[in-house]
C-alpha cells in the first residue's frame, strides 16, 4: 500500500505541481468562475465537488445527517447556470440531494439546507409528495410511478 507522499513522489503530473502533498492545496480551494476553466465537463466536476464540500460541511456542523437530507440552492453566472440548467430536474441526482435549484446571480454561492419533507422508504429522498398517495403513503410519487407505471425516464442521472 503506498501514502499519498509516495504517489505525489512517483506520479509525474503530482510531482511537478509541489514538491509534497502537504504543501499542495489540492482541489478545495478551485473556484471555477475564477479559475477560468474553458471545458465544460471540467466546469461540471469543479461544481459537483465545490457542493460536496459544501455538503460535507453542512454535515460536519451538523445540519444534516447526510446528502439526501439537504436542499442545495445554487447562484450563479449565467453560463454556469446554462450548463447545470441543461440537467433539468435530474440535477439533484447529479448531487445527490433530494433537490436543487439554481439562479442567475452575479457570482457563484452555493447554500446547503436541511430538508423539512419526509423521506421517501424506498429511495430515501426527502420530498413534499412523501405520504400523498393513498396506496403507497411511504412513498414519493417517482418511486410511485416507478412501481406502478412504465417509470421515469432519466437522460442524464
Amino acid at each position: 500500500m503506498f501514502t499519498a507522499e509516495e504517489i505525489w513522489q512517483t506520479y509525474e503530473p503530482l510531482k511537478t505541481q509541489e514538491k509534497s502533498v502537504f504543501l499542495s492545496k489540492f482541489f478545495n480551494e478551485i473556484n471555477p468562475v475564477d479559475q477560468n476553466i474553458n471545458n465544460e465537463d471540467d466546469l461540471k466536476i469543479a461544481i459537483k465537488d465545490l457542493v460536496n464540500q459544501s455538503i460535507e460541511s453542512a454535515r460536519n456542523n451538523g445540519l444534516v445527517k447526510g446528502s439526501l437530507d439537504t436542499n442545495v440552492e445554487i447562484i450563479c453566472p449565467e453560463d454556469l447556470y446554462k450548463i447545470l440548467e441543461s440537467f433539468g430536474e435530474e440535477l439533484h441526482f447529479v448531487f445527490i440531494s433530494s433537490s436543487c435549484q439554481v439562479e442567475k446571480g452575479q457570482s457563484l454561492s452555493i447554500k446547503v439546507s436541511s430538508s423539512d419533507n419526509e423521506k421517501c422508504s424506498r429511495c430515501w429522498h426527502k420530498s413534499s409528495s412523501v405520504s400523498q398517495s393513498v396506496k403507497h403513503p411511504e412513498l414519493c410519487s417517482r418511486c410511485e410511478e416507478n412501481i406502478e407505471e412504465s417509470g421515469e425516464v432519466r437522460r442524464f442521472v
